[in-house]
């Protein structure tokens, strides 16, 4: 049993940098394998076996398949709340997944409750300044600012980076996506002025901490461009729109609302220039 065990972590380390590197369907296969392994050598009731089904409904979730990454996540958190507890820190990261997914998948009622729930238990688990609590609540300012909530996602993007502040280095790539949220919140809330001066400090930290094509960093580059372009300066706005949809287009549709937006934000921009 030790043995397929082993095994089960090798094919798992392996589908983690399959994943990593964009394979997403040599990340699913080798999800599917460890499971298997480990249904065996383990049983279906075992920690084990909840992490890989919630890996690969992540890795559905890449590749767009939510359908087939629903009932997953649903099977996992069902899984290690039996297992574990409801207020087991996997159970907890799981039920926070799942939320982003729901966001994702544009139920963001359904997201906010699970949040919110989320945030309230590892609250009480964890501590109202633990870290993960930050990410709760940066992750909660995603899904209030895309509701047209942007006052209330400002509230939890600033109290994020409270806890950040006493919990990680100034400089920090959870940082900068904290204040690239805030950021668009307040440019969402019409606040220009300091929609301006966090973007820049967002963008600026993000590209020191941030890989080149994370979604934080684009989305602060594509709200800095924005925020530039509506204050008049076009030729400032040009290159970060621009750098920024090329960014996101590699990872979204066309078609989805983040890509639309700052492509038409571009073709302002490129208009007034000419």
């Amino acid at each position: 049993m030790l043995q397929r065990t082993k095994t089960a972590s090798t094919y798992n380390d392996k589908a983690a940098l399959a994943l990593a590197l964009g394979q997403t369907d040599r990340a699913a296969q080798l999800y599917k394998t460890a499971l298997d392994i480990d249904r065996i050598a383990l049983g279906q009731d075992h920690p084990h076996v909840a992490i890989h089904i919630q890996n690969l409904a992540i890795t559905y979730q890449r590749q767009g398949r939510m359908a087939a990454a629903a009932p997953l996540y649903r099977e996992s958190i069902d899984l290690m709340q039996r297992v574990l507890g409801a207020d087991h820190p996997h159970t907890l990261d799981a039920l926070a997944n799942y939320g982003g997914f729901l966001r994702q998948n544009g139920e963001l009622a359904r997201a906010e409750a699970v949040l919110r729930n989320v945030l309230a238990r590892n609250s009480a688990a964890r501590g109202a300044r633990h870290v993960y609590v930050g990410h709760d609540r940066v992750n909660l300012g995603h899904v209030l600012l895309e509701a047209n909530h942007p006052a209330d996602a400002a509230h939890e993007y600033r109290l994020a980076l409270d806890i950040y502040a006493q919990t990680l280095p100034a400089e920090h790539g959870f940082v900068a996506a904290a204040l690239s949220g805030l950021g668009r919140a307040q440019l969402a809330g019409n606040e220009l002025e300091a929609a301006e001066a966090t973007l820049r400090k967002a963008v600026a930290m993000g590209m020191a901490t941030l890989p080149k094509d994370s979604n934080p960093l684009l989305l602060a580059q594509s709200g800095l461009g924005t925020v530039l372009l509506q204050r008049g300066h076009a030729a400032d706005a040009e290159p970060l729109l621009r750098e920024a949809l090329e960014g996101l287009s590699r990872k979204q549709d066309a078609s989805s609302t983040q890509v639309v937006q700052v492509r038409q934000a571009l073709a302002r921009a490129q208009g007034q220039l000419r």
